[in-house]
């Protein structure tokens, strides 16, 4: 089992990277301290769940994506992404198959 604190910061540096913020901005914009980012990206400090919701806002990511773990990721993508293109298919039918007017 991994543990979940390891993850959090692993994601939190990874998701926050992706986004291209710096500590700083992403502190700013978190509404913490520069310090502190970089405290829980080194797992000394761990956030409130009302904290990891603003995170995720910010990071434009469901809150949930900052607890997977790294070998999850990848399937959990490819099962977003096949909801995703099922939705789009089914939709797509359903506007083939109104009539016409």
């Amino acid at each position: 089992m991994d543990d979940i604190r390891l993850v959090l910061k692993e994601n939190l540096r990874l998701y926050r990277k992706r986004k291209g913020l710096t500590q700083q901005r992403f502190a700013e914009a978190c509404g913490v301290s520069t310090s502190y980012v970089g405290e829980m990206e080194i797992g000394r400090k761990y956030p409130s769940l009302p904290l990891v919701q603003t995170m995720a806002e910010i990071l434009e990511i469901a809150p949930w994506k900052l607890f997977l773990p790294a070998r999850d990721r990848e399937s959990a993508v490819t099962i977003l992404l096949a909801d995703e293109l099922r939705d789009s298919i089914g939709q797509a039918v359903l506007a083939a198959l109104q009539p016409k007017s």
